[in-house]
């Protein structure tokens, strides 16, 4: 596995163990791929340049990640950022569980172009350390897992759709989490967009409300960048844009329900407006209207009838 898809140069067992088992699991996410890998025996293995950002999330165990002169233990509670184009080697104890987290180089910047205003032509330089107190990691790491929950669940696949939104959140999520040489730009106040700006996006966000939304959209839509956008709702909306949408496909999903064709059902409607989990379809639904969503499409069936 580590060879043929990773083109690992190496991979040794550090030690005589009694015992060997290794899992690996792999998905490709459009710009980011997400690896779980488990062995029992400790073990020492090289990876080859990629023009990949790479992240390891332990999930027991212990070890030591190096590039270049860099070395950063990684555990529970720590990790740290292999940059794109380095030799990644791996020191795992026994026993080590982790998800090893890669994010296209060139996508990444994209996606930092879009949310500052401008294109990012020089690479982003991260810190190789970390710490998974820090809130921003914190948060990088509970969409990380929420991630693997929704994959795990063998109920129903996830749709493209709900990939690629998911896609987007753990770009934008990994670029705050992680220090980098462009940090101090996300930080900064961004320039207020005029209020025109901010219908332009609200009238986007309705008309693609069953597409995911992107920052690269709202940039193109509005003249402005995303991270400006999205201050500018959370003033003037009070909301982010991603919470103002998911108000938009609720208010659409109940227009349908309360005039259904034959073949409605609240899967189908749910599964239009983007919502791929039931149970949290239900609850948002209900936090809106009052009543579950099945109750609003019995009640004007029996209008019909």
């Amino acid at each position: 596995m580590l060879v043929g898809n990773f083109g690992a140069r190496g991979f040794d067992l550090r030690d005589e163990q009694p015992e060997f088992r290794g899992v690996t699991n792999h998905i490709r996410l459009g710009s980011l791929d997400l690896t779980f890998w488990s062995c029992t025996a400790a073990s020492r293995s090289v990876l080859p340049e990629v023009d990949m950002v790479k992240q390891p999330f332990v999930l027991r165990g212990n070890g030591e990640t190096s590039f270049g002169n860099t070395t950063f233990r990684i555990s529970r509670n720590t990790s740290g950022v292999v940059p794109a184009g380095a030799t990644m080697r791996y020191e795992n104890q026994c026993g080590l569980a982790e998800y090893v987290l890669r994010i296209d180089a060139t996508a990444l910047r994209t996606k930092l172009g879009a949310m500052i205003g401008t294109s990012v032509a020089r690479p982003i330089e991260f810190e190789a350390t970390t710490a998974f107190e820090h809130p921003e990691q914190a948060r990088l790491r509970r969409l990380i897992d929420h991630l693997v929950g929704e994959l795990d669940d063998e109920t129903a696949d996830l749709p493209a759709q709900a990939l690629a939104q998911y896609q987007q959140s753990v770009m934008v999520c990994f670029l705050y989490a992680n220090r980098h040489n462009f940090s101090h730009l996300l930080e900064q106040r961004q320039p207020q967009p005029a209020l025109w700006q901010v219908h332009r996006a609200e009238e986007h966000i309705d008309a693609s409300c069953t597409l995911p939304l992107t920052l690269e959209a709202l940039e193109d839509v509005t003249g402005t960048s995303g991270l400006a956008m999205s201050q500018a709702f959370r003033r003037t909306r009070g909301v982010s844009p991603l919470v103002f949408l998911k108000r938009v496909r609720l208010n659409h999903a109940r227009r349908l329900l309360l005039a259904p064709e034959e073949n409605t059902s609240v899967a189908t409607v749910a599964h239009r407006f983007g919502f791929f989990n039931a149970a949290a379809f239900a609850s948002d639904y209900r936090r809106a209207f009052g009543e579950p969503p099945s109750a609003t499409l019995a009640a004007a069936r029996r209008r019909r009838s």
